[in-house]
């Protein structure tokens, strides 16, 4: 492929080679035009002078802009010059996930956020009917706060589409390693092809380790068809060993077997995660003395209180910000029962079968070569990424650990009267002639081909030695049912000519055991604490159970008190993110401020949006100047509402009443915060762009970035007759609450306990706003 550094491509100057493979390279390059740098993806490719292919791309490459999608990467522009047809993208900085996992393996807590990001993307693109088809680490790119970025969506399919025009009928397409089934054996596609992939992936997060390792192409293929992946904990024996189930399930021979959606399966890891275990010993760390600060003032004011800003006189709060002690907090884990699951009989015949097919095969030579798998990597290198320093998102250790609470209910297991089974195994050895057979069957030519690669002599000791290894596992494991197998390997008809060796039959047997009887534990599934969906008008949303929490805070602010427990009796959905600037010109366009059944519930109508000014005006920045008329009228668009102050500050602190989403240690690392100093905020981040300041939940940006507005009216002393069920705020008032705190004050004022108030038609460039969704 032609170096185009230096070279023009459009109005884009090429200035480094970034990466490439044997279609494509990615480049470094210079936009002109506004003067910014973008990554540049070029297919060099004969195809791309074909009238036909040129109208695909461009319906493609279209269609994989329109995606809006927080981690799927931005397209802006393509194009074609001579035989080169290209792609501009937008420029990730923070590496691959591929870089990441080679440094060492994840965290569970790192891999879990991980794997909700690009679940959320996955999912978003499968509803629109893409499938992705290339999922591997190097096409998962990290931005510099970290979080996961997917690429080269559709690519392979284009490309596969006209290859398959000039290949034979059966060619493999994808990255080997990763695979599916159905994939090897050419068959048609859907979106568990990608959550298959994705199991390999998060397998590969926590181990470092793929789980299925070959020498030859050959023997990788026979592991994806028909081999089980081996366990995690053989190499991670600090994870639950409900993990194992989750890996099992996405990357199950049959898509029927697989999680339904990307979702469901980050869902389930999460829920993995949950379980009992008894980790491996960590280092142990003496607890930080409490942290005070000499300039801590005492400040008693009387409500209303005065501004808090010189730019916006209406918005206020109790009392000056005073600089608290922290203090080590201790925690407690309540453990919940693990889950166990039952080994499958099926499944281990199959790798028995599969042994005995390896063993008895002759070592005779062949006359004609074996039938080999045609292997392409279409996709085969990220799509853009400078190598800068991956920003670490699991923090160090502190004495205060943050512990989820149980989110789901496990039932006791309960004693399954099974009779005790008997498994015949009848094995039925091939017939020692060669065979010439010839009709489409990709699978039995892969068999074929692994068949006449593999060159072993099997004797009785030998099977017999086999057998008796496997039913030792088996009778450890406990079988619950009879089942007999014959593995009787019958060819048939393929188009490639086969020639298999003659080898000397083995005497049929027959051997019968009696395994004990295994009790079958019975569970209640249910969704746990940070499941993520997608909602209408395609806003991410992490799920909050119900709970209970002291709600307030005893050591700072006058309307903080008195410390109260609250519990919320319904669990609900809420926004993973702030508002943006782009759902919220969905709802403008969508006619959202001339339409009155918005606006008839909250008592004041706004004729027009507020502006917002360059710097806070991106896509993916949370929606500023926006009033609290506006945001209620936003809600009932979508359908939801503005969450209650008591819902808000029990999704921020959780059921252990962090002081910060992340814990009770500040933290100027995790938050859009301004903590004095050069180099400080003047504007929003893009939502999301603080991962380590992710909630308990899943969400992100509650401290920091914005206020954000709640549905309750603010009374300072509220809290002394406040409800401990689902406080719904006070009847009455003038002003609204906020929360969260934003990147106009430290991070004092974004405890989440910390309380501010407003009237509801104010507009501020640091105000915005998130909702929640009620449980259908």
């Amino acid at each position: 492929m032609v170096n185009l550094v230096g070279q023009q491509l459009g109005q884009y100057r090429i200035l480094k080679i970034l990466g490439k493979g044997g279609m494509a390279s990615v480049y470094l390059a210079q936009q002109a035009s506004i003067n910014r740098e973008v990554a540049v993806k070029v297919i060099e490719s004969q195809l791309a002078l074909t009238d036909e292919f040129m109208r695909r791309f461009q319906r493609e490459a279209q269609t994989i802009a329109s995606m809006r999608a927080a981690n799927i990467i931005k397209i802006f522009d393509y194009g074609q010059q001579d035989e080169l047809i290209y792609i501009v993208m937008e420029l990730m900085t923070g590496g691959s996930l591929a870089s990441l996992i080679r440094n060492a393996p994840l965290a569970p807590n790192h891999a879990a956020r991980l794997l909700d990001q690009i679940a959320s993307a996955l999912d978003y693109a499968h509803a629109r009917g893409i499938i992705h088809r290339d999922l591997k680490p190097q096409n998962i790119l990290l931005d510099d706060q970290g979080n996961a970025i997917l690429t080269d969506f559709g690519i392979a399919k284009l490309i596969e589409d006209e290859s398959t025009k000039l290949t034979a009928t059966g060619t493999a397409m994808g990255t080997p390693a990763y695979m599916s089934p159905e994939q090897w054996q050419g068959q048609a596609l859907d979106s568990r092809t990608d959550i298959y992939s994705l199991g390999v992936i998060l397998f590969e997060m926590l181990s470092g380790r793929l789980p299925f390792e070959a020498a030859t192409p050959a023997s990788l293929m026979y592991s994806h068809l028909q081999q089980q992946p081996k366990s995690l904990r053989t190499v991670r024996p600090d994870l639950p060993p409900a993990i194992d189930a989750v890996i099992n399930t996405a990357l199950a021979k049959q898509p029927a077997e697989r999680y339904s959606s990307a979702t469901e399966m980050a869902n389930a890891f999460r829920q993995a995660l949950s379980s009992t275990y008894i980790p491996l010993p960590t280092s142990q760390q003496s607890p930080q003395a409490p942290r005070t600060d000499e300039t801590s003032t005492s400040v008693d004011r009387t409500l209303p209180p005065p501004p808090f800003s010189a730019a916006s006189p209406d918005y206020g709060r109790a009392q000056s910000l005073p600089r608290m002690a922290a203090a080590p907090a201790t925690t407690a884990r309540s453990p919940l029962p693990m889950v166990l699951g039952v080994v499958g009989v099926v499944a281990l015949i199959v790798i028995v079968a599969g042994i005995l097919v390896r063993s008895m095969t002759s070592s005779a030579t062949p006359t004609s070569t074996a039938t080999t798998a045609v292997l392409q990597a279409v996709t085969d290198l990220p799509t853009a990424t400078t190598q800068g320093n991956l920003i670490a998102t699991t923090p160090a250790p502190t004495p205060t650990a943050l512990v989820l609470p149980p989110s789901a209910t496990t039932i006791p297991a309960t004693q399954t009267s099974t009779a005790s089974p008997t498994i015949t195994l009848t094995f039925t050895p091939l017939p020692p002639t060669a065979t010439f057979t010839s009709t489409p069957d990709f699978n039995a030519t892969i068999q074929a081909g692994i068949v006449a690669t593999e060159n072993a002599r099997a004797t009785q000791t030998q099977v017999q030695a086999s057998l008796n290894a496997q039913i030792a596992a088996t009778q450890a494991a406990g079988l619950t049912q009879t089942a007999v197998v014959i593995a009787s390997f019958t060819k048939t008809p393929t188009n490639t000519p086969i020639i298999l060796p003659s080898f000397t039959l083995l005497p049929t047997f027959t051997l019968t055991f009696t395994p004990s009887v295994t009790p079958s534990p019975a569970y209640t599934a249910t969704l746990a604490a940070g499941a993520m969906r997608t909602a209408n008008q395609n806003v991410a949303q992490v799920y909050v159970p119900a709970g209970c929490f002291a709600m307030g805070s005893v050591d700072n602010d006058p309307d903080e008190v008195p410390v109260h427990t609250v519990c919320i009796t319904r669990p609900f959905w809420l926004d993973t993110y702030e508002v943006t600037n782009d759902s919220f010109q969905d709802f403008v366009d969508s006619g959202g401020y001339s339409n009155p059944a918005y606006w008839g519930a909250s008592g004041g109508v706004i004729s027009a949006p507020g502006a917002s000014p360059d710097g806070f005006n991106g896509p993916q920045q949370p929606k500023i100047n926006v009033s609290w008329y506006e945001a209620n009228a936003y809600a009932s668009w979508r359908g939801c509402r503005l969450p209650t102050e008591a819902e808000w500050e029990y999704a921020s602190r959780g059921p252990t009443s962090l002081k910060w989403p992340w814990g009770n240690e500040r933290d100027p690392q995790r938050a859009n915060t301004f903590e004095g100093g050069e180099a400080q905020p003047t504007t929003t981040t893009t939502v999301g762009a603080f991962a380590g300041g992710v909630s308990w939940t899943g969400a992100y940006d509650l401290a920091g970035n914005v206020w954000e507005w709640n549905a309750d009216w603010y009374g300072g002393g509220y809290y002394a007759q406040s409800p401990q069920d689902d406080p719904p705020g006070p009847a009455g008032g003038e002003f609204r609450v906020l929360r969260g705190g934003s990147f106009r004050q430290d991070q004092l004022a974004a405890r989440g306990s910390d309380r501010y108030w407003a009237p509801p038609d104010g507009q501020a460039d640091f105000v915005g706003f998130r909702l929640v969704c009620d449980m259908q």
